[in-house]
C-alpha cells in the first residue's frame, strides 16, 4: 500500500511503502532523496521508482542514513540510481554509515560517486566542486585591453 504523506512544507514530497520511507527536498547545490526504513525485495523497485523520479538535472544526493540494515536490494538501489545519474549527466553523492556500505559490499571503484557521512559533508563536497569549476572558468574570462 502506498500513502502519500501531506504533513510536510511546501516543496517537499514523501511516499511511503512497506516499511520504507523516501523524502526529496531541493537545496542550492543539489536534490537531497532520502530513505528511512526498511528496503527489501518486497518494496525495492517502488524506493528505486521514488528515487528515480528526483534524478533530474540537478545534482543528487542519497541519504540512507536511516536505513535500518543492508539488504542486496540496497546495493541494486545504488547501482539504480548510479545508472540514472549517468544517463541524465548528474553527479551524486552517497550519504550512508560506514556499516551500511560496509554491510552490502561495496568497493571504491563500483560506483561513480562520492560518499559522505552527512547531507552536510555532502553538500560541501558539491560546493567544492563548484568552486574548482569557477576557479579554473577564471582565466579564460580575465579582461584584454
Amino acid at each position: 500500500m502506498t500513502t502519500m504523506i501531506q504533513d510536510f512544507s511546501y516543496g517537499t514530497s514523501s511516499n511511503e511503502c512497506d516499511r520504507a520511507l523516501v523524502r526529496a527536498y531541493s537545496r542550492q547545490l543539489a536534490t537531497v532523496v532520502s530513505v528511512s526504513g526498511g528496503v527489501d525485495s518486497d518494496n525495492w523497485d517502488f524506493v528505486a521508482a521514488r528515487v528515480g523520479r528526483h534524478v533530474l538535472e540537478d545534482d543528487v544526493l542519497l541519504d540512507l542514513g536511516g536505513v535500518d540494515a543492508a539488504s542486496p536490494e540496497c546495493r541494486d538501489l545504488l547501482y539504480f540510481v548510479d545508472d540514472a545519474c549517468q544517463a541524465a549527466g548528474v553527479d551524486w553523492v552517497l550519504v550512508a554509515a560506514e556499516e551500511l556500505v560496509d554491510g552490502i559490499g561495496l568497493m571504491g571503484e563500483d560506483l561513480n560517486c562520492a560518499v559522505a557521512r552527512s547531507v552536510r559533508e555532502g553538500l560541501r563536497y558539491f560546493a567544492d566542486v563548484n568552486g574548482a569549476r569557477r576557479q579554473a572558468l577564471l582565466p579564460l574570462l580575465d579582461r584584454t585591453a
